[in-house]
């Protein structure tokens, strides 16, 4: 791998174009595969994933770097799959994170302005709180939440349609307070279900 980096290296174009290439066809790899995480194809669908999963993981990075927020779209449900069917929560609450931290700065200089990239970064945020849970239930878990409901609030004033973001965002809410404010739970399961009528 380190040969043919320090090849393609010599060729900048071609680095390049095989960089957008790898990403491109790992993002379309993991999403080809969202709908079997689950059921009786999922321990094939694993061990074609699990091998090729720092792949997958480099071409989240190098997508990110690009903007390229249709292959990102893509490819969060397929990595929330994959982190939650294989337990491995502290590294999705990783990678999110990194990813919050990373698309912050566009959000706040103008990229919020386009619809996907809100609903990207929404995703990611809310990628990020989902994992974070499994943690910790803390100040900057409610942070999140609330951080990811105005982000879903701009989507939707640009076009962008994020029910099911948004359903799951007070699934999750509701999850979470259910033992100490059932009354409250209960009204953001309401809200929920009431966003596919």
């Amino acid at each position: 791998r380190q040969f043919a980096l320090e090849k393609l290296r010599l060729d900048i174009n071609e680095f390049l174009a095989t960089q957008q290439n790898h990403a491109v066809y790992f993002a379309r790899f993991i999403y080809k595969h969202i709908n079997n995480f689950v059921g009786p194809n999922r321990a094939r669908v694993m061990s074609e994933l699990i091998p090729d999963i720092d792949n997958i993981f480099q071409a989240w990075k190098y997508l990110l770097t690009q903007q390229d927020y249709p292959l990102l779209n893509q490819m969060i449900s397929g990595l929330n799959l994959f982190f939650g069917t294989q337990g491995r929560f502290l590294e999705a609450k990783q990678l999110f994170q990194a990813a919050v931290i990373q698309l912050k700065p566009r959000m706040d200089s103008g990229d919020a302005s386009l619809p996907l990239a809100l609903n990207v970064y929404a995703r990611t945020l809310l990628g990020h709180a989902d994992y974070l849970r499994c943690f910790e239930n803390s100040d900057e878990l409610a942070y999140i939440y609330r951080q990811s409901e105005e982000i879903f609030n701009k989507a939707e004033q640009v076009g962008e349609d994020v029910r099911v973001e948004r359903s799951w965002l007070y699934y999750v809410q509701a999850e979470i307070c259910a033992k100490r404010d059932p009354e409250r739970a209960l009204h953001l399961i309401q809200q929920s279900l009431q966003l596919y009528p």
